[in-house]
């Protein structure tokens, strides 16, 4: 009897279950010839190799039961390390049917589709989906289905959140032990990585949006300067070339005192003409600015605006002899200068303040006047913000700063424009 084995068992288990018998016997005949050396034990032969046999099977049922014991912990450990690695995933596992339905998904799929667990089976995974991603969820799931490789699929996540949650999936056609084919699917959020491509694509528009107005500007720069020549110095050239055709066709009898009064008319024309050109240029950079610095330069535009406009403007600096980027000094400048020509042009302020403080983390700068001022936001509203306006937001932003500005219907504007860490060379 004992030496009868079960059809079914491999030739593994054969030779397992032999050892483990001749085993058994090992330590039975030792425990029998303990029992059986007692003298108050009746020797029969028979009932010897009855309790032997029996002695035998106990000590092999109890060493299977310390196999199963050791089977069952070491299962009991599996199936944590399962629990660890499944349920405590960082990615989101799910496995569907055919159907789309799911049939089981782990704690952080659920999270990530907004749905206690245990009311996520059964149910089609779609039902979770913004409806924009729908349809190119099913023909995804098709393409799998039909035999396709693994592959990856971007969802929005049905969930009204700001901003809107996304999903990356990740799918494979696997085949259960019972042959039904089902797609197993791993879960990634990738909101932040969208989040982030939205603002890459808003940056790059901006980009794009600040390079036509910089060439618009320019354009408008080259037009202004071509007007100005033009209005400022054709008319003395012209009368200049008249004065000089007149000293070559007059008389040999001219006098002198006529000869003298066109040269002088032509040394006043010179004169205006030199001082109309150092104008446009102090207008288009200021050559105080390559030589003593920002300070210097903004006071020598204050002074010449204030003579130009008669309004009066109270200057605070605290720059002192301090230089910076020659690329910051020269923006800030022209900040400066857009925002006093807007304020002579729009604003018709009684009194304007300029305030430039720095120190070794930021610089500071605000403008403000007690003009008529704007309805902010009436102008955002209608999208008629000044072309004055974008250019120093955009100029600002150039020097690495922010730029903002308030204003109210007959309460003033305040331009205020933050540089953070500037580069201090002096």
């Amino acid at each position: 009897m004992s030496n009868l084995q079960p059809e079914y068992l491999t030739v593994g288990e054969l030779f397992a279950r032999k050892a483990l018998r001749e085993k058994a016997e090992e330590i039975a005949r030792g425990k029998s010839a303990e029992l059986f050396n007692d003298p108050d034990t009746p020797s029969i032969e028979s009932m010897q190799r009855v309790l032997q046999e029996l002695c035998v099977y106990q000590i092999e049922l109890e060493m299977q039961n310390e196999q199963l014991r050791q089977t069952q912990i070491e299962l009991e450990n599996a199936r944590q390390r399962y629990f660890d690695l499944y349920d405590l995933a960082p990615a989101g596992y799910c496995t569907l049917s055919e159907k789309g339905q799911i049939l089981q998904c782990n704690l952080k799929a659920s999270t990530l589709l907004g749905q206690v667990r245990n009311k996520l089976v059964n149910y089609p995974l779609h039902n979770y989906f913004a409806l924009t991603s729908v349809n190119y969820y099913f023909d995804w799931l098709t393409k799998l289905l039909a035999g396709d490789e693994l592959s990856t699929l971007e969802v929005a996540i049905a969930e009204l959140r700001d901003p809107q949650c996304w999903l990356q999936l990740t799918g494979a056609l696997a085949e259960e032990g019972d042959g039904k084919r089902v797609v197993r699917i791993i879960f990634n959020d990738i909101t932040e990585r969208k989040k982030m491509d939205a603002e890459r694509m808003h940056f790059l528009n901006t980009l794009d949006e600040a390079a036509r107005q910089l060439v618009g500007k320019q354009e408008s720069i080259r037009r202004e300067l071509a007007t100005q020549l033009h209005e400022r110095t054709s008319p003395n050239l012209a009368a200049m070339q008249i004065n000089l055709n007149m000293m070559e066709i007059s008389d040999p009898q001219t006098s002198a005192a006529e000869l003298q009064n066109r040269l002088d008319d032509i040394r006043a024309l010179l004169e205006d003409t030199n001082s109309s050109i150092r104008e446009i240029c102090t207008d288009m950079r200021s050559p105080l600015l390559d030589y003593a610095g920002l300070s210097a330069a903004i006071e020598g535009y204050v002074r010449q605006f204030m003579q130009r406009t008669k309004t009066p403007v109270q200057l605070m600096s605290t720059l002192g002899e301090a230089r910076f980027e020659a690329n910051v000094e020269s923006l800030i400048f022209r900040i400066i200068q857009e925002a006093l020509t807007n304020c002579a042009k729009h604003a018709q302020a009684r009194l304007i303040s300029v305030t430039l403080r720095h120190d070794a983390h930021f610089i500071t700068l605000n403008i403000a006047d007690n003009g008529v001022g704007f309805d902010m936001k009436q102008i955002k509203k209608m999208g008629t913000i000044g072309l004055g306006l974008i250019n120093m937001q955009e100029m600002a932003q150039v020097a690495g700063g922010e730029f903002s500005i308030e204003s109210a219907l007959n309460q003033g504007t305040k331009i205020r424009v933050f540089i953070s860490s500037p580069r201090i060379l002096l």
